[in-house]
């Protein structure tokens, strides 16, 4: 789904997404155990998490996002002049 002249890009940004999981993750974990003293609701938490990802995921559309790609490339191949001739 990643057209490749901006799979740099989307690394990055993977990168960057990742970071903050790392931060948001434990911190929202922190919170729930020092608002409720439960850690059965800091897990409720971590699992809200997962839904929601699990929803947003379920409403990507694949086969869209992978003509999207095609195309992008496509364009991308036809913008640059052969070194051939």
């Amino acid at each position: 789904m990643i057209p490749s002249h901006k799979s740099a890009q989307f690394f990055s940004l993977f990168a960057i997404c990742d970071k903050f999981a790392a931060i948001i993750g434990p911190a929202s974990v922190a919170g729930a155990i020092v608002l409720t003293h439960s850690s059965q609701d800091a897990i409720l938490n971590m699992i809200l998490f997962f839904v929601a990802g699990g929803i947003i995921v379920y409403f990507v559309d694949e086969k869209q996002d992978i003509c999207a790609a095609q195309s992008a490339e496509a364009a991308t191949q036809a913008e640059v002049p052969s070194l051939e001739g």
